[in-house]
C-alpha cells in the first residue's frame, strides 16, 4: 500500500466515522447516555491535565511563588 493510498483510505474512514457512531449510539436507548458520560469524562481529564501542564509551564518561566529565600534564611 502506498502512502497516498493509505492517506486516501484514512480520509474516507474519517468521513464515514460519524455515521457509524450514530448507528451505534441510537441502537439502544442507553447508548447515547453512555457515550455522553464517556465524552464528559474524557474532556474533564484532558482539561485537568491541560490545566496542570499550563501551570507547570507558567511556573517554569515565572519562578513561581517560592522565588525568594527560604524562611530560615531571614
Amino acid at each position: 500500500m502506498t502512502l497516498a493510498a493509505a492517506a486516501s483510505e484514512l480520509v474516507s474512514n474519517i468521513v464515514e466515522l460519524p455515521a457509524k457512531f450514530a448507528e451505534v449510539a441510537f441502537h439502544d436507548p442507553l447508548n447515547p447516555f453512555l457515550m455522553l458520560v464517556s465524552v464528559l469524562f474524557l474532556a474533564g481529564s484532558v482539561g485537568v491535565l491541560g490545566y496542570l501542564t499550563l501551570g507547570a509551564v507558567t511556573e517554569l518561566f515565572t519562578g513561581g511563588p517560592s522565588s525568594g529565600p527560604p524562611p530560615e534564611a531571614r
